[in-house]
């Protein structure tokens, strides 16, 4: 809930977590007190964006990581999941910006499968 997306952002890197239930974030456990603008909740099987504001571009990051979801999704919702996963990956390895997590709280194997 936050713990993953708080130790890059300790470490100088630009972190967000997505989290498709709003409990943590009503209950204001976890990280989301202290790291409330980097944590958002949402459908990560409905197609979305993460924008970067002062540029109003998407936000391409070096590392995507997902973590216990994948039980909750629907198997006809994979191919958006993955394309979502897809859009905010940066495969330039020249990236000039420091993007390093997305947490998509799910099985990062079975998202890498199904991009085979």
């Amino acid at each position: 809930w936050g713990g993953a997306i708080q130790s890059f952002i300790n470490d100088g890197h630009l972190g967000v977590g997505l989290e498709g239930s709003d409990y943590s974030q009503k209950m204001q456990r976890a990280a989301w007190p202290v790291i409330s603008r980097f944590l958002h909740t949402c459908d990560i099987t409905k197609p979305f964006e993460i924008i970067d504001e002062d540029e109003n571009e998407r936000i391409k990051f070096d590392v995507v990581t997902a973590w216990e979801v994948m039980e909750h999704i629907a198997p006809d919702d994979i191919d958006i999941l993955a394309e979502n996963v897809k859009n905010h990956h940066d495969q330039d390895q020249n990236s000039q910006k420091s993007k390093t997590e997305v947490q998509l709280f799910a099985d990062a194997q079975i998202i890498q499968e199904s991009f085979s």
